[in-house]
């Protein structure tokens, strides 16, 4: 068992442990603790590797499974069918190519391992919010490891600290901005989409309307639209892992509904003259398995010819998702926050200040 001992200003660690009819015993001293738990967790690691091998008479893991073939197994059996399968899939690719440690046994990493690993993410210019995503999902192969195939006996995660994460964006969209990227994208307000740019800058003014995040506009299914209610339900999965949540649309949100829905219809009917004006792929090109959605491009079309667009424009540190801030920023104007919270899909009131923005002069100015 391991213990860490503060004496002056250094931490002793020692790890008492019995291997077969011996007593182990190793200790050492540091400046700071955690390095002395990081070590602990090395030795103890170490320690029951050989212990291991005394009782079952086999190298460590059989002596075949390394963490790239734990990554490897948990990407064929856990990864299918959850919410963010394309981004863990990804990911997981990422981590048996680079990891630098990913040809270890799973039992062998360690938490320096790890450190390691994570300090040189953050120097190559990655923030810290995109290391803690990646330590996220190894954490959950780690898991995977430890308790559906208890290859190890603790998830070495567990035993390092985190970057802390970087301040939320306070970012908001000037109208001089949503000018521009609907301008970009060829289409003119308020008539119907011919092309599929048409539907990025009407999905980029609707999540300005509703603050709902990409991915919940684009699963927007006809069938859950009721303009008599003024609600459209979002299903398929949300952010914070419900089945289904009810979005509140504001007039100019049931305007772009109704203007998508128009749009589809008149492509289904044939194309419009206009539409061999216009730049981008004819909407009414959209594969009949689309047909149901009220916006039928995919999210990796919507993220590319969103950016393109503002790239063009040169509209600097502006990404779609700050149309949420915007549209918060705007509700908070009308909503209690109880009510905000329940509108963006927040399941506490912090978060609603991640994503209220308003500038402090304007608070001062209405406070006259």
């Amino acid at each position: 068992m391991a213990t860490i001992v503060k004496r002056g200003d250094v931490y002793r660690a020692q790890v008492i442990r019995k291997v077969g009819d011996k007593r182990i015993c190793r200790s050492a001293t540091f400046t700071l603790k955690s390095e002395a738990r990081n070590w602990a967790a090395e030795v103890e690691a170490e320690i029951l590797r050989r212990r291991r091998g005394l009782t079952t008479g086999i190298a460590s893991n059989d002596g075949k499974i390394t963490l790239h073939r734990a990554i490897q197994l948990y990407k064929e059996e856990r990864v299918p069918g959850k919410r963010g399968e394309r981004w863990e899939k990804v990911r997981c690719e990422k981590f048996m190519r680079d990891l630098p440690f990913v040809g270890k046994l799973v039992d062998g990493v360690t938490p320096t391992d790890i450190s390691d690993w994570m300090r040189e993410c953050l120097k190559s210019g990655l923030k810290p919010s995109t290391v803690n995503r990646e330590i996220t999902l190894l954490s959950s192969i780690f898991e995977f490891a430890r308790k559906e195939k208890q290859w190890i006996s603790t998830n070495p995660i567990t035993l390092i600290t985190r970057p802390p994460e970087s301040k939320p964006r306070v970012r908001l969209v000037s109208q001089s901005e949503r000018d521009a990227i609907v301008e970009e994208l060829g289409y003119t307000p308020d008539t119907p989409p011919v092309t599929r740019m048409h539907y990025v800058a009407l999905a980029f003014l609707f999540g300005i309307e509703t603050g709902a995040r990409a991915g919940e506009i684009l699963k927007l299914r006809w069938e859950f639209v009721d303009y008599e209610r003024m609600v459209a339900r979002v299903t398929g999965g949300t952010k914070n892992g419900d089945y289904w949540r009810d979005l509140p649309l504001t007039p100019g949100a049931v305007r772009i509904l109704k203007l998508c829905k128009q749009g589809q219809e008149q492509g289904r009917a044939g194309l419009s003259p206009e539409s061999k004006r216009c730049r981008g792929r004819p909407a009414a090109a959209v594969r009949e398995t689309s047909a149901e959605m009220c916006f039928p491009i995919s999210s990796g079309y919507l993220d590319t010819i969103f950016r393109r667009a503002r790239d063009r424009r040169g509209i600097k540190d502006l990404h779609f998702h700050d149309t949420r801030h915007q549209a918060a920023t705007d509700m908070a104007q009308k909503l209690t926050p109880y009510q905000l919270a329940r509108a963006l899909g927040h399941r506490t009131l912090e978060h609603i200040m991640v994503y209220y923005n308003e500038e402090t002069s304007e608070i001062a100015r209405k406070l006259q």
